[in-house]
Order: structure tokens, then C-alpha cells, then sequence
């Protein structure tokens, strides 16, 4: 069993204390976004501690960026009060970290409802050989503004 750092809670692991820790990592991952045309486009820079097996991105960093990426595509295009049901994410090539990923994101469709609507929206994050590496589409409810108010 390993010895735990009684100040912090975390595992001491050969005289480090264990990942996660301010001490020895900085910040996660950085996103900056615009919008261009009718797509939310994107870069997200990753600390190496967020990697596993060499250089390759953790599966959950990559649904993080998707989901975030989503939601800003989604609070940019759709008027309302917009929400995610549910997410679907593929991931189709093995992602290295070379520094910076490009993240795009768009609304796919847009159905109204009795009072709001429905989105399909789908983000995607593209290699450095400008391949998809991982994609999502999430379906989205959007409540109309009012219901946010209480009113």
C-alpha cells in the first residue's frame, strides 16, 4: 500500500505526490473558441499529465472538450434556454498530442416543438493531418426563454 500525504489526501508515489496535484501539474486543458460561419471552430491546448500510453489524449479529456465545444456551439446558434438529453461519441483514430487540437462544431438540425424545439448538434475534433479523430452529436432540448425566468 502506498503512503498517503496527510496534508493533501494523495498517494505518495516513488516521493511524488500522485497526479492531480497542484504541486507538481498545471492547468488541464485550455479552450479557445469563435465562431465562423454557422460552425463554432476551436483549439484546445492539453497538459502531457492529461495523456496516457506516451503522447495519446485520455478519453475523457476528449468528452470533455466534445461536450464543452457542444454547449458553445449550442449557446451561440439556438435561442432559448438550450440543454443536452443525451451524447454519442465515436472515437475514430487514435489522437495524439502535438500541441494544440482543432475542435469544430455545428447544429445539424433544428425541429420545433409545442413550446421550443429540438437540435441535433455535432462537434468533432480533428488531427494534425486534418483527419477526425473522435466526433460526437448530442440532441439538445431548448426550452424558450421565458421558462428559464420562472415566468
Amino acid at each position: 500500500m502506498q503512503p498517503l500525504d496527510r496534508d493533501r489526501g494523495l498517494r505518495v508515489l516513488n516521493g511524488r505526490q500522485g497526479a492531480g496535484c497542484k504541486a507538481t501539474h498545471s492547468s488541464g486543458f485550455q479552450l479557445l473558441f469563435c465562431t465562423r460561419g454557422s460552425c463554432v471552430i476551436g483549439a484546445a491546448k492539453i497538459s502531457t499529465h492529461l495523456c496516457c500510453y506516451g503522447k495519446l489524449v485520455h478519453s475523457g479529456v476528449l468528452i470533455a472538450i466534445l461536450e464543452e465545444l457542444m454547449s458553445r456551439t449550442a449557446r451561440t446558434f439556438l435561442t432559448g434556454a438550450p440543454h443536452s438529453t443525451q451524447m454519442n461519441f465515436e472515437f475514430l483514430k487514435p489522437l495524439k498530442n502535438t500541441g494544440t487540437l482543432k475542435v469544430e462544431g455545428r447544429i445539424l438540425k433544428v425541429r420545433k416543438t409545442g413550446k421550443g424545439g429540438l437540435a441535433t448538434i455535432e462537434g468533432v475534433i480533428i488531427n494534425d493531418r486534418k483527419e477526425v479523430a473522435a466526433r460526437s452529436t448530442s440532441e439538445w432540448k431548448v426550452e424558450p426563454p421565458s421558462a428559464c425566468d420562472g415566468t
